[in-house]
Parts: structure tokens; C-alpha cells; sequence
């Protein structure tokens, strides 16, 4: 699904509206149509129901006195709170004239009616927050935030017409105060701020509804940004042949680990196990291979030349040997940081011939190297998360965090690379200019060794033949959809990341990608 920013959403809508000819007031129709069915499936009948609907006075507030419209014809009991005294204009101001020959309920100015507004929510079932759309930026006006504490702080359930207001559509930021919703009701298309932190935390449940807009339209339009969703990965999921065998899978080669951290390494091969590959290579330090052995009985162990715990300069060799076994690799976790064994470790990144994934320590190796990646021939896909981004780049971390995908964009231009850049909105770039996003943010998932399962996955989907996007894509998935499962049956606290394993296996089931269908039925 495209993703747009609340600029891009702007054009977005005069396109529909001047290309294609659809009129605003239609628009603006529909939206409050489908908010109204949004709400009528929340609260049930509506009839006698207290809903308050607060008022800006451009399009997002059309949206909300249309809504009134037909709230007030079902049978709420409607209160509209107009915040400005400006006049409405255009298809708003046809919506606010409709109404105000239709109730009295109807309040203009905020400051003179503060106090009917804090006595109005004391018995409210709703409120409605239809003051600023995708077009807001900055912080609230000191009486707009006086209003949005008071409503936030009411028992009634909150619910956003297009984004909360505080929110910037195009980045998530909030500065100081926004409209926190239970349920946000989103027209046409997502929008990045609503699935960035903080903005993501203040939209509550999400609903983007269609409101006529041309598929068309989605089509030409020239952003190639999207939201990762199910749909795309049944698209890209290729069911397993009845008559598949381990060497059409594939092989995948692990390589890392340390003295330090001998648990990495063995995640990731399990994560590519767990992706369908036919077999794992898993190349560690020589002085874990008696520790690792028979661990994981699938895994095929490989003790590799070893100094003070890590991987030694011939152990990389000894890697290139292994290469012709395999058709995709990992490298970097748990390897610590290199000392004698850092130019072999560069060596061996630009000479392997195979689509390779860098993580963890392989990404703090490459600090200060990274024209390393430029000489690589085969798919690269790095997956730093947002500290060992900063570090590569030298910056800091708020910097990558808030200059996620502009960041993003260009180092993967520059280096003809594909980034993973995690985060609890974890986005993937690619060297075309595309991006995709994931809209997480799954505590049970923020626990060491859940990075190396998700390089385990994005390497097995290399090795089963998926192109780097497409690798990238569904090991972010499947990754994260396995946290949302897990998240509805165990605590946060007590979670082993070892034990998504169980999780992928439904999803999995979910998106279809089983094969073997059974076609002979046998009668009994």
C-alpha cells in the first residue's frame, strides 16, 4: 500500500480532485461516511449516544460537521464545538450551513465555551477531533493544547478523523501536546507520521478507508514509498514445489561468534533454517565448536582458525572455501570487534561472490571501510539498527532516527547497497530510490538476539533465490509478525527471543507459502 507524507497526500488529493474530476464535497462525503460506519461499529447504535465533535475550520473540518450530519440523523445526541471563529469556506462551508439548519447544537469559539465543553465530557460516549488534518505542522496553539489535555485526560473513547491533531503527517513529531486517540479513521491512504514514533502511539487502532480515490491514480502517482502489509506478501511468497529437495532449497552459510557471544551466531542459522532453506553452514570460532555442537542438530558446525576468541585472518579464508557450498551468507554476529583479522575480514566482504548479509559486528568492522561495499559485485543487504547506523555514518543517533529515509535513501544510492535500518518502525531501502516500511513498535522484540534472527531470515530467502528486496521485505515480515502472534500469548518480560521460532511457524501458515498441496483424496 503507498505511503505518503501529508504534502504528498495534499497533491495527492488535487490530482483526484483536478486530473480526474472528482469533485471535494464528494470527498469530503465519503470520508465522513465511512468515519460514520467506523463509529457505528465502535459504539454500536448510535442512537442516544453523547458525541462531541470539536471543529477546525479547513477541510478536516468539513470532514467533522459532515460526520455531525449524519450522526445527528441516526439519533446521537450531537454537540459540535467550533475552536475558531473564522468562516468556513468552500465544500466546509457548505457542510457547516447544512448543519446549522439542522441542530443548535452547534458552539463557536472555544475560550467562551471551555466550561460547556469540560461539563459536556463528564456523560460523553465520544469525542471526536476533527480540528487540523495531514496538513498540520508544528506545535498546537496554546488554547488548541488546552482543549486537547482536557479532552485527553475525559473517560469518553477518542476517536481522530484523518490524524490526531499535534501530529505532522510527514514525520510523526510531536511537540508538546496531541490528541490521543483510541481509534484514528485515515482517508485514502496511510500516512508515514501515523506509523512513525511518536506520532504512531497517539493514533491508536488505525483504519484507512477508501473514499473513491482512483487505483489509477495510485499507480502513476510518482512517490515509491509503501507500507509492508499481507497482501504484498502473499504477492511475493512462492508456495514450496511438492517435489522440492534440501539442495534446491539451498544452503546458507552463518559466520560470526566470539568468546563473548557464541548465542548470535546460532540465531541467525536457526532464523535460516526457519525461512525453508534445505541447510546451514554455521562457521564459528573453533573454541565454541564443542560448546555449539549438537545444539541445533540441523545445523551443520564448522570450527573455523580462532585468536584470543575470535575469528583469526585464515579463518576468513577458510570461509572463501566454503562458499561453493552455499548460495547466500551472513556475517558479523556475535563476531566482536576485529583486531588482527580486519583486513582478511574486508578481503573476504568484497571478493565473496555470493548475495551476502551484514549485521551486528560485521557492521562495526566496517566502520571507516565503507568503500569496501562499493567493489562488492553480488546483492549486499546491511541491517544495522539505529546506533550501529550512526556509527557508520558518524552521526547521532536522533539525527538517523528523525533523517531515517532521506539517510537511508542516499547510502544505499552511494553504496549500491539494500539497508534494513531498524528501529520500532524498521524501514528498508533500496539503491532504486524505494522504500518500505513495517509499522511495529513490539516491545517483546526489543531483546538481544532478535536482530540475529531476523539476518538468519533475510539470508535464507537470498539463498531460496529471492532478489534482495524482496529477501529484505519478507524477512522484516515475518520477523515482525511473529512478535505480534507471540505478543498475544506471552509477557513482555519473560519473552526468549529463541522462542519466535514457534511464532514464524504460523505466519507461515498465514501468508501461504506451505506448498504440497495434497490433490489425491482417498476415500476410506
Amino acid at each position: 500500500m503507498l505511503l505518503l507524507t501529508g504534502r504528498e497526500m495534499a497533491e495527492f488529493d488535487q490530482k483526484a480532485i483536478n486530473e480526474y474530476g472528482i469533485p471535494g464535497i464528494v470527498l469530503m462525503e465519503n470520508a465522513a461516511l465511512k468515519t460514520f460506519y467506523r463509529i457505528k461499529e465502535i459504539l454500536g447504535d448510535v442512537s442516544g449516544k453523547k458525541i462531541i465533535i470539536l471543529v477546525g475550520k479547513g477541510n478536516n473540518g468539513g470532514d467533522g460537521l459532515a460526520l455531525a450530519r449524519h450522526l445527528a440523523n441516526a439519533g446521537a445526541k450531537i454537540r459540535v464545538f467550533l475552536l475558531f471563529k473564522d468562516n468556513f469556506k468552500g465544500d466546509a462551508l457548505i457542510n457547516f450551513n447544512i448543519l446549522k439548519k439542522m441542530s443548535e447544537k452547534i458552539y463557536e469559539g472555544i475560550t467562551e465555551n471551555l466550561n460547556l465543553l469540560k461539563i459536556s465530557l463528564i456523560d460523553a460516549d465520544m469525542v471526536v477531533d476533527a480540528i487540523y488534518g495531514t496538513g498540520f505542522r508544528g506545535a498546537l496553539p496554546p488554547e488548541i493544547r488546552e482543549v486537547v489535555e482536557i479532552v485527553n485526560q475525559a473517560d469518553a473513547v477518542r476517536l481522530a478523523v484523518d490524524i490526531p491533531s499535534g501530529v505532522d503527517a510527514s514525520t510523526g513529531q510531536v511537540e508538546g501536546v496531541a490528541f490521543q486517540a483510541d481509534y484514528t479513521v485515515t482517508f485514502g491512504l496511510p500516512k508515514v507520521g501515523q506509523i512513525l514514533f511518536p506520532g504512531r502511539k497517539y493514533c491508536g487502532e488505525i483504519y484507512v478507508e477508501d473514499i473513491s480515490f482512483p487505483e489509477k491514480l495510485k499507480k502513476e502517482f510518482s512517490v515509491r514509498r509503501w507500507l509492508i502489509e499481507e497482501k504484498l506478501i502473499k504477492k511475493i511468497i512462492k508456495p514450496v514445489a511438492a517435489d522440492t529437495h534440501k539442495g534446491r532449497q539451498g544452503f546458507t552459510l552463518v559466520a560470526g561468534g566470539s568468546r563473548a557471544y557464541s548465542g548470535a551466531p546460532l540465531l541467525s542459522a536457526r532464523g535460516c533454517l526457519a525461512s525453508g532453506v534445505g541447510g546451514v553452514y554455521l562457521a564459528v570460532p573453533e573454541e565454541l565448536f564443542e560448546p555449539l555442537a549438537g545444539k541445533v542438530p540441523e545445523i551443520i558446525l564448522r570450527g573455523i582458525p580462532a585468536a584470543a576468541g575470535q575469528l583469526a585472518a585464515e579463518g576468513f579464508f577458510m570461509l572463501s572455501e566454503l562458499l561453493s557450498k552455499v548460495k547466500a551468507a551472513v556475517i558479523g554476529p556475535g563476531m566482536g570487534e576485529l583486531t588482527g583479522s580486519k583486513e582478511a575480514y574486508l578481503n573476504f566482504l568484497e571478493s565473496c561472490p555470493l548475495p551476502l548479509v551484514i549485521d551486528a559486528d560485521g557492521l562495526n568492522n566496517l566502520v571507516g571501510y565503507l568503500e569496501v561495499l562499493k567493489r562488492r559485485t553480488a546483492p549486499t543487504v546491511l541491517t544495522p539498527h539505529l546506533g550501529e547506523m550512526a556509527r557508520l555514518l558518524g552521526l547521532s543517533v536522533n539525527e538517523v532516527k528523525v533523517k531515517g529515509e532521506e539517510i537511508s535513501k542516499e547510502f544505499t544510492k552511494e553504496y549500491n547497497v539494500y539497508l534494513v535500518l531498524k528501529s520500532e518502525t524498521t524501514l528498508i531501502a533500496a539503491p532504486t530510490g524505494e522504500v518500505w516500511y513495517l509499522a511495529g513498535g513490539n516491545p517483546l522484540l526489543a531483546k538481544a538476539g532478535s536482530g540475529d534472527v531476523l539476518s538468519g531470515l533475510i539470508a535464507g530467502f537470498l539463498t531460496q533465490g529471492y532478489g534482495p528486496e524482496e529477501a529484505a521485505i519478507l524477512g522484516v515480515y515475518f520477523h515482525g509478525r511473529a512478535g505480534e502472534l507471540a505478543l498475544k500469548e506471552r509477557a513482555v518480560n519473560s519473552f526468549f527471543i529463541s522462542d519466535i521460532f514457534s511464532y514464524l511457524n504460523e505466519v507461515f501458515r498465514e501468508v501461504g507459502g506451505n506448498g504440497g498441496k495434497k490433490n489425491i483424496h482417498m476415500e476410506r
